[in-house]
């Protein structure tokens, strides 16, 4: 069976810029600030001191360095990029392989799947692995969100980005704890985003019913892939967009709203590919998730881009 093994995550622990510092400031307007307020976001973390490269190896090195890994072992690298991808003018993989001596592994850098990418990401992993027939192979899942120009922190009233990276190690090596990853959906639909009058068809309430029953739609296909009931989820991992959507959700699914794990966006606020992994871990230091329990990873981004996973933690 296909693992998610141990996840690291960076975070700036110094730092929080809040939303009322950043309208006084002029950094947005007090109407956009106000807004995002009734989204769910009141703080970010933020790092103005260490570089995307930084933050990057700050996530990696805890799960490389100080592991049991047997790093010659590690077969794929694998990068879901960001909207605004911090390290596009570097050799992200090279440089992650001379740093970790990682001389057996192939990488790939994952695009166009806005904040669904890490997703992607887990289903190519997921493939690599039930294709080898080798059993102590692993793969490497990294990213990172870093606000390069203070002017992209902010997408108007709809969202605030935050900084840090994470790292993923995926296998199959049995005795392995972590989550067994029992299903992945990965699913692009467009749809029209125009900003029509909210009676036309092409406009807001299209928009939103549409999403929403494909954010169901891939839910179902990936239960169904894992051969799992709706009733059997113990707790339901966003990414942190809207609370709004996934209220919606829980009500269009008929599940219950409280399952669905929404601190990460009062914590982090929006985190583009970093949202799953800071949330799961976020949720694993509550104590929610114990062996035996399957959950849910689901994200959606910009574009109509959806991925869902269904694990089971061991």
């Amino acid at each position: 069976m296909e693992l998610l093994i141990r996840n690291s995550v960076y975070l700036p622990n110094e730092k929080k810029d809040t939303i009322e510092e950043s309208a006084e400031s002029e950094t947005m307007l007090k109407g956009n600030a106000n807004n995002i307020k009734k989204r769910g976001m009141y703080a970010i973390p933020v790092d103005d001191e260490s570089s995307g490269l930084d933050m990057l190896y700050k996530a990696l090195d805890p799960i490389l360095y100080n592991s049991d890994l047997d790093l010659d072992k590690i077969k794929y690298i694998i990068i879901p990029n960001s909207f605004h991808p911090p390290l596009f003018d570097q050799d992200i993989i090279k440089l992650i392989k001379d740093r970790y001596e990682l001389i057996n592994a192939i990488g790939f850098s994952l695009m166009d799947r806005s904040c669904s990418s890490y997703l992607m990401g887990f289903e190519m992993g997921q493939t690599f692995l039930k294709r080898s027939l080798k059993t102590d192979e692993f793969i490497l899942v990294v990213s990172i969100q870093k606000v390069t120009n203070p002017h992209l922190r902010y997408s108007g009233d709809a969202l605030v980005r935050g900084d840090s990276a994470v790292a993923s190690i995926l296998g199959k090596q049995p005795g392995s704890v972590g989550s067994q990853i029992m299903a992945v959906t990965n699913l692009l639909h467009t749809y029209n985003t125009n900003l029509a009058e909210e009676d036309d068809i092409s406009g807001p309430i299209y928009w939103e019913y549409s999403h929403l029953k494909n954010l169901s739609k891939v839910l179902k296909m990936t239960l169904d892939k894992a051969n799992i009931q709706l009733e059997q989820i113990k707790l339901i991992i966003p990414n942190n967009t809207i609370v709004k959507n996934w209220n919606q959700l829980a009500k269009l699914m008929k599940f219950p709203s409280n399952k669905f794990f929404l601190e990460g966006l009062d914590n982090y606020g929006y985190m583009n590919n970093c949202d799953l992994i800071l949330n799961y871990e976020l949720a694993l230091k509550r104590n929610l998730l114990h062996s035996g329990d399957h959950f849910v990873l689901i994200s959606f981004g910009l574009g109509g881009t959806i991925g869902c996973a269904v694990l089971k933690k061991e």
